[in-house]
């Protein structure tokens, strides 16, 4: 891979999991300046060793187990201060989050997918309900209808992405 594509590859992964990853750090290391320092030498880290991450399997996985290591070797430094939790605690509860992570991904690609599924109409109603301050009351006016036909409308849009997700997961699964 020429340099550029490492660097695009590398920032579109980022962006797409930092939030995951400081959480874990976060989860590892209570103290918020200590779990700032872990995350950024953890990114610094992540941006030396992108050569040595192998395509097509978790990026998250692979950023977390460096984060772990990096949280460690900060316990290690401050070996004198209690802990909160133990190593093991925090192992499993890293990989926890790894697990919950993917699963959340691969929800919110479902519901991406289900989404576009909708008539017009529906995704309309369903995007106006859910804009910053929004209320039943403003969509109905907008809609010409009553309040109550918004919350049917939305009921009946939200079992149908519900269904439609439960499907598209069980579809995704299978080899």
């Amino acid at each position: 891979m020429n340099p550029a594509a490492q660097q695009e590859c590398f920032a579109k992964l980022f962006l797409r999991h930092s939030r995951a990853l400081y959480s874990h750090v976060r989860a590892q290391v209570p103290h918020p300046q200590d779990a700032d320092d872990v995350f950024q030498e953890t990114c610094i880290v992540l941006w030396q060793k992108f050569d040595q991450y192998r395509p097509n399997t978790s990026f998250l996985a692979w950023a977390c187990r460096i984060a772990h290591y990096k949280a460690l070797k900060l316990h290690e430094r401050h070996h004198r201060s209690p802990r909160l939790f133990g190593s093991e605690f925090q192992e499993i509860v890293g990989e926890e989050m790894i697990v919950m992570d993917e699963m959340l991904e691969a929800r919110s690609a479902a519901l991406r997918k289900c989404r576009e599924k909708l008539n017009q109409r529906d995704r309309d109603l369903l995007e106006r309900y859910y804009r910053p301050g929004a209320t039943a009351k403003i969509v109905a006016r907008y809609a010409k209808r009553s309040i109550h036909y918004v919350y049917r409308a939305m009921r009946r849009i939200h079992d149908t992405l519900h269904e439609c997700i439960s499907k598209t997961l069980i579809e995704d699964s299978i080899p």
